[in-house]
């Protein structure tokens, strides 16, 4: 903190106040990573002795970053970046946000703003092959996260493919997820152009922005495994509040070009970079189907956050449903969501990314007498530890799924609280 605290300088030839200079720079730490996610800031006299500023200045400054939530501020603990800057990261992965944020165990809401069919006009007929005039779906969506809006989202499908689309609840299910489920179908790989634009009226009133605020714009074109266009998408981000993560690797003969070498072309190692082909899972995965008697440990006695996620990561390991690895996961995780962990009164859920090293779909349970907190102030403290593993994005969605519809119903919940034998726990899942 302390060297990176020197590079912030003031413009004082400058019309823009001291105080918003300085939430420009405070952002822009946040929005690059270089505070990550829960990092907390020195104390108020602390950072305006390093930035060489009042104290008043500097929280005008951190009020600002309140306000759009990027930082919060607990009391007697300090101010911290917020948990929710979405990192999405493509690497040979096709997610879409809705995955993406049910695969972080991130809240989050979607409001339909307009969802119906109209003829194409002729950009989106041809990004879908089609005939400008047809029929096709149009929905408009808003994401959002804490609260605050994360993006916002156009769809484009051909109407005579996907018949009673719009009967589907799109608030609750991410619409990758309807196609493949319910039309059958696999997407296999996608297009993207993305660029920053401004906003205009329209999207800083939906995003909550100022008008001409930088967005990034993504506009994409999805494939199914035959080639075909199925899926044209528009979305707006909110640039304050989504970063996205990607990975190259550098092809066998670039080193050779960029050195201007006459050294002979060896012949390339060739890498496998087929898409990803996500598997549709028909199977709405039930939680007695995934949590035998030997993942279950009862009464356990631990001390902190990470030794109850050890434990529960342990059981996987021991019955080989996981690899070791995956622990390190599910602690990285717990890490960047923090009290969000805690997902109802009494219950934690920590879990990693599938390719974390889940070798087949598992739960874990571990209840801990006596309990202990977590952090989270309204759900604190933790009886029950599941820990949740899948083999790909789809089957840990829908074991998120059941998971939050067994725990809708109060009785479950209170049932397991009170349980003290795997028996009684099996047999209230199996209920």
């Amino acid at each position: 903190m302390n060297s990176t605290a020197k590079t912030f300088f003031i413009d004082k030839s400058s019309a823009i106040p001291i105080y918003t200079q300085l939430a420009s720079w405070m952002e822009s730490k946040i929005t690059t990573g270089e505070w990550p996610q829960n990092f907390r800031l020195p104390g108020e006299i602390e950072l305006a002795k390093q930035v060489s500023v009042s104290r008043g200045t500097l929280r005008k400054a951190i009020s600002k970053l309140i306000e759009k939530n990027l930082l919060v501020q607990i009391h007697g603990k300090g101010t911290f970046v917020s948990p929710f800057i979405v990192e999405q990261t493509w690497a040979g992965r096709l997610v879409g946000i809705y995955d993406e944020l049910m695969l972080m165990g991130i809240p989050f809401k979607t409001q339909i703003i307009e969802q119906d069919i109209i003829p194409a006009p002729p950009k989106e007929a041809d990004q879908l092959g089609l005939t400008p005039g047809q029929p096709i779906y149009h929905i408009k969506r808003l994401r959002s996260v804490e609260n605050a809006p994360l993006v916002v989202m156009e769809n484009y499908l051909d109407a005579t493919q996907y018949e009673g689309l719009l009967n589907m609840d799109l608030a609750q299910h991410g619409l990758m997820e309807i196609i493949e489920k319910l039309y059958g179908l696999t997407l296999t790989w996608a297009s993207h152009n993305i660029s920053v634009i401004r906003a205009g009226a329209e999207m800083a009133s939906l995003l909550q922005i100022g008008i001409s605020d930088p967005i990034l714009f993504n506009e994409h074109v999805v494939y199914d495994e035959n080639e075909r266009k199925t899926l044209y998408s528009k979305l707006w981000f909110r640039s304050d509040r989504y970063r996205l993560r990607t990975i190259v690797h550098r092809g066998a003969n670039e080193a050779f070009y960029s050195a201007m070498s006459h050294t002979p072309i060896q012949p390339p190692k060739v890498l496998s970079q087929k898409h990803p082909q996500t598997q549709s899972v028909q199977k709405i995965w039930s939680l007695s189907d995934l949590l035998p008697p030997e993942r279950i440990e009862i009464n356990a006695k631990v001390n902190t956050p990470e030794e109850a996620i050890r434990l529960v990561g342990k059981l996987m390991v021991d019955s080989g449903a996981v690899e070791p690895r995956y622990i390190d996961g599910m602690l990285n995780m717990s890490n960047q969501l923090g009290p969000y962990i805690v997902i109802a009164p009494g219950v934690a859920l920590p879990h990693a990314r599938p390719e974390d090293g889940v070798i087949e779909p598992c739960l874990a349970l571990a209840t801990l007498n006596p309990p202990i907190k977590f952090g989270n102030l309204n759900y604190d403290p933790v009886r029950l530890v599941f820990a949740i593993g899948a083999v790909d994005a789809y089957q840990h969605i829908d074991a998120l799924r059941s998971f939050a519809t067994f725990l809708s119903q109060t009785n479950n919940l209170e049932a397991l609280l009170k349980a003290d034998s795997k028996e009684e726990i099996l047999r209230i899942l199996d209920a």
